[in-house]
């Protein structure tokens, strides 16, 4: 496993960072307001110079032609100020696109068969690699599209995306965390850590995996197939969250966590895409609230602290709230919390493992878009642009939980791109349209073999429980205990006559120790399918006052109807 470069992103000279800063895409507005008022301020001076030079030409006064040449001068200086910043920038950007592509332009022109050129052409590919995620940093992005074919696990896969909310869902081993893992490395331009979804033996053109998106709003392509990446844009950022939200609870204290990938917005996949432990991570932003904490004042109504509240109690219905930070030495602090049923703060390790998955959740998704905000933290941070993978999202919450988490993603991060996956189908509930996607295995008949991406064109808004399980899941979800006794439903006669013949055996002369063995066998199958025949009536009856509710509800309809229509003609 690559170990991240040790020198920081934000190692630019001074004249880097300004160019950066000047062709920034959210400075975009800024820089029309500042050119406007420019243009306007320099239209002023140079509308009251014309003005006081015709006065002075009229009047003949030597006074108001020095005042006029003044304020015309000024105007025309103003004026080319205005055309200078607009120039600038347009030169700035072409400057930045003429760099990469004369970049790509040497890497190609080179063999790294030559050996003299080896190191030159890595400093330049390395260089190049910089160059595109400083762009992409500036960018923001929307993934449309994820296609594989002949890759591990699946012959062929086609995942569609939306902007806002994306669940997938899917049983243990079918590979949901696999998806999501190639999605983050392609995005990523992760060359090592894509490498395990190819096969060994598929080196073929049909071998890859491709990631459709916006940047900008501009189409692009990321594909990946056995050997390299044949079409890139850069590493695009992104935050891929696993699903081992752990803190170490031996320890009372939190410190800095792991300094190599402190900066989530270059490393913020780097985690989930090579298994390393998230406990670091999650110290990492346990030790920047301290920080602020402190550096504010040691003022517990900051905007994270309000916001961490706020996301328990919307999903718990518990109130959550921080008492106090205490430093523990040079580095270190104590997080103390009053939670629910505790009367006495706690360290923030001591608080369920719920609680704790979802201050990490919102916590490090807010910690990872204030990271591209050149502004404090005013509170609005949540409200930047992003791309969030979370593995297991549903895990170590408690059901009722669940169902809340899509929407309060969306209702907080209304420019987040969520990509999520799941075990629970109560995960979806409020889900709209498109948003959700089932893992399923192929057919035995089927000509692909492995599991496919299911897409499923309905919306769970107001959908129960029970709704949801058959939608999601369907027959192939039924526990094997029904399937088993369901399918010996029609062995019960012979179970019954051998019962009936066993215990006349045990009246008369007793039985053997293996025929009582046998005897509680049969009781025991016997009971079981019988239970399974209850679970099948009840849901044939189910279904009967369903297709009953159905008809009535028809009925009223078409009586609401007719009632409406003979208003209209008694009115008319």
């Amino acid at each position: 496993m690559p170990k991240p470069s040790d020198e920081p992103i934000s190692t630019k000279s001074m004249g880097g960072a300004l160019s950066s800063l000047l062709v920034a895409e959210e400075s975009r507005w800024f820089y029309r307001v500042l050119i406007s008022f420019l243009v306007l301020v320099g239209s002023a001076f140079v509308v009251v110079g014309s003005i006081r030079l015709e006065r002075s030409l009229y009047d003949k006064k030597d006074d108001l032609l020095a005042s006029s040449i003044v304020y015309l001068s000024f105007g025309l200086l103003i004026l080319i100020a205005a055309f200078g910043v607009y120039q600038l920038r347009r030169f700035l950007r072409r400057v930045q696109e003429v760099t990469a592509d004369h970049l790509a332009g040497e890497i190609a022109s080179l063999s790294e068969d030559d050996f003299e050129g080896f190191d030159r052409v890595r400093r330049l590919r390395e260089r190049k690699d910089q160059e595109d995620f400083e762009r992409n940093l500036e960018a923001t992005f929307v993934v449309e599209r994820l296609e594989a074919g002949n890759v591990t696990l699946f012959l062929r896969a086609d995942w569609v995306l939306q902007p806002g909310v994306n669940v997938l869902l899917g049983r243990n081993g079918y590979g949901k965390s696999l998806i999501l893992r190639a999605l983050a490395g392609l995005l990523q331009r992760d060359e090592e850590a894509t490498a395990p979804f190819f096969k060994e033996s598929a080196e073929s053109a049909d071998s890859v995996i491709e990631v459709r998106l916006k940047r900008s709003g501009q189409d692009e392509l990321i594909r990946r197939n056995a050997v390299r990446f044949s079409e890139s844009i850069g590493k695009v950022p992104l935050l891929a969250i696993p699903d081992s939200r752990f803190l170490d609870r031996s320890q009372e204290t939190v410190g800095p966590g792991d300094g190599d990938t402190a900066d989530l917005r270059a490393y913020g996949a780097h985690h989930f895409l090579y298994h390393r432990p998230y406990v670091s991570v999650i110290q990492g932003f346990l030790y920047e609230i301290c920080l602020d904490y402190w550096e504010h004042g040691q003022r517990l109504d900051l905007p994270v602290f309000q916001f961490l509240e706020h996301c328990v109690l919307r999903l718990t219905g518990f109130k959550f709230r921080f008492a106090s930070i205490v430093r523990r030495g040079r580095t270190n602090f104590v997080i103390k919390v009053f939670t629910e049923g505790n009367q006495e703060p706690l360290p923030i390790q001591y608080a369920s493992q719920g609680t704790l998955s979802v201050l990490a959740m919102f916590g490090l998704i807010r910690s990872y878009l204030r990271s591209f905000s050149r502004t404090p933290d005013d509170g609005l941070v949540q409200s930047g642009s992003a791309i969030v993978i979370i593995d297991e999202a549903d895990a170590h919450l408690h059901p009722t939980w669940q169902q809340k988490v899509p929407s309060l993603l969306k209702e907080l991060f209304p420019r987040v791109q969520f990509i999520v996956s799941a075990h629970s189908p109560l995960f979806v509930a409020g889900c709209w349209r498109g948003e959700v996607a089932v893992l399923r295995r192929c057919d035995p008949g089927s000509p692909e073999s492995g599991f496919k991406v299911e897409k499923l064109e309905r919306d769970f808004v107001g959908a129960t429980a029970a709704e949801i399980y058959e939608q999601v899941f369907e027959v192939e979800e039924l526990d094997d205990t029904y399937l088993k006794y369901a399918t010996k439903a029609t062995l019960r006669m012979q179970h019954s006559e051998r019962i009936n013949e066993l215990y006349e055996r045990r009246a008369s002369k007793g039985l053997s120790q293996s025929e009582e063995q046998e005897l509680r066998q049969l009781n025991e199958e016997s009971r079981r399918i019988h239970r399974a025949i209850d679970v099948k009536q009840r849901r044939r009856q189910e279904g009967e006052k369903d297709l009953q509710i159905a008809e009535l509800q028809s009925e009223i309809l078409k009586l609401k109807n007719q009632l409406a229509t003979g208003s209209e003609v008694r009115e008319s």
